[in-house]
Protein backbone atom coordinates (compact mmCIF):
# COMPACT_ATOMS: atom_id res chain seq x y z
CA UNK A 1 0.00 0.00 0.00
CA UNK A 2 2.88 2.35 0.77
CA UNK A 3 4.41 1.71 -2.66
CA UNK A 4 1.07 2.39 -4.29
CA UNK A 5 0.82 5.65 -2.35
CA UNK A 6 4.39 6.59 -3.27
CA UNK A 7 3.81 5.88 -6.96
CA UNK A 8 0.60 7.91 -6.95
CA UNK A 9 2.35 10.88 -5.33
CA UNK A 10 5.61 10.62 -7.34
CA UNK A 11 4.64 9.93 -10.92
CA UNK A 12 8.17 10.74 -12.11
CA UNK A 13 9.98 8.29 -9.78
CA UNK A 14 7.75 5.24 -9.44
CA UNK A 15 8.99 2.07 -7.78
CA UNK A 16 7.93 -1.34 -9.06
CA UNK A 17 8.67 -4.52 -7.10
CA UNK A 18 7.90 -8.20 -7.56
CA UNK A 19 6.58 -10.04 -4.52
CA UNK A 20 6.19 -13.79 -4.03
CA UNK A 21 4.58 -15.29 -0.94
CA UNK A 22 4.74 -18.80 0.43
CA UNK A 23 4.16 -20.33 3.84
CA UNK A 24 6.50 -22.47 5.90
CA UNK A 25 9.04 -22.54 8.69
CA UNK A 26 12.32 -20.94 7.60
CA UNK A 27 15.63 -22.14 8.95
CA UNK A 28 17.78 -19.50 10.63
CA UNK A 29 21.55 -19.43 10.66
CA UNK A 30 23.19 -16.30 12.05
CA UNK A 31 21.41 -13.43 10.29
CA UNK A 32 20.23 -15.49 7.31
CA UNK A 33 17.00 -17.35 6.61
CA UNK A 34 16.87 -20.30 4.24
CA UNK A 35 15.02 -23.54 3.59
CA UNK A 36 12.33 -24.77 1.22
CA UNK A 37 9.75 -22.11 2.17
CA UNK A 38 12.26 -19.31 1.54
CA UNK A 39 13.34 -20.85 -1.76
CA UNK A 40 9.72 -21.28 -2.87
CA UNK A 41 8.93 -17.62 -2.07
CA UNK A 42 12.01 -16.53 -4.04
CA UNK A 43 10.96 -18.61 -7.05
CA UNK A 44 7.40 -17.27 -6.89
CA UNK A 45 8.78 -13.73 -6.71
CA UNK A 46 10.92 -14.39 -9.78
CA UNK A 47 7.76 -15.40 -11.70
CA UNK A 48 5.98 -12.14 -10.84
CA UNK A 49 5.96 -9.02 -12.96
CA UNK A 50 6.86 -5.60 -11.57
CA UNK A 51 4.05 -4.42 -9.31
CA UNK A 52 2.61 -7.91 -8.97
CA UNK A 53 2.10 -10.02 -5.83
CA UNK A 54 2.00 -13.75 -6.60
CA UNK A 55 1.00 -16.27 -3.94
CA UNK A 56 0.98 -20.05 -3.69
CA UNK A 57 -2.25 -21.97 -3.11
CA UNK A 58 -1.88 -22.20 0.67
CA UNK A 59 -1.39 -18.43 0.99
CA UNK A 60 -4.47 -17.93 -1.18
CA UNK A 61 -6.47 -20.16 1.15
CA UNK A 62 -5.22 -18.30 4.23
CA UNK A 63 -6.05 -14.78 2.99
CA UNK A 64 -9.15 -15.51 0.91
CA UNK A 65 -11.60 -14.82 3.73
CA UNK A 66 -9.91 -11.74 5.20
CA UNK A 67 -11.51 -9.22 2.87
CA UNK A 68 -8.21 -7.36 2.42
CA UNK A 69 -7.39 -8.82 -0.99
CA UNK A 70 -8.97 -9.75 -4.24
CA UNK A 71 -7.44 -13.01 -5.44
CA UNK A 72 -7.40 -14.12 -9.05
CA UNK A 73 -5.72 -17.12 -10.59
CA UNK A 74 -2.53 -16.16 -12.42
CA UNK A 75 -1.96 -19.55 -14.03
CA UNK A 76 0.37 -22.52 -14.00
CA UNK A 77 4.08 -21.85 -13.53
CA UNK A 78 7.22 -23.94 -13.63
CA UNK A 79 9.46 -22.68 -10.85
CA UNK A 80 13.20 -23.31 -10.99
CA UNK A 81 14.23 -26.13 -8.65
CA UNK A 82 10.64 -27.09 -7.77
CA UNK A 83 9.18 -30.17 -9.44
CA UNK A 84 5.93 -29.98 -11.37
CA UNK A 85 3.86 -26.98 -12.26
CA UNK A 86 2.57 -24.70 -9.54
CA UNK A 87 -0.78 -22.92 -9.54
CA UNK A 88 -0.18 -19.31 -8.51
CA UNK A 89 -2.66 -16.55 -7.84
CA UNK A 90 -2.32 -12.80 -7.83
CA UNK A 91 -3.16 -10.89 -4.68
CA UNK A 92 -4.57 -7.44 -5.32
CA UNK A 93 -4.94 -4.92 -2.48
CA UNK A 94 -8.41 -3.56 -2.01
CA UNK A 95 -8.29 0.22 -1.89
Amino acid sequence: RELDRHNHEHQDSQVSVRIGLSVGEPLREDQDLFGSSVARAARISAAALGGQVLVCQIVQALVAGTGDFDIREAGQFELKGISGTQTLSEGIWRR
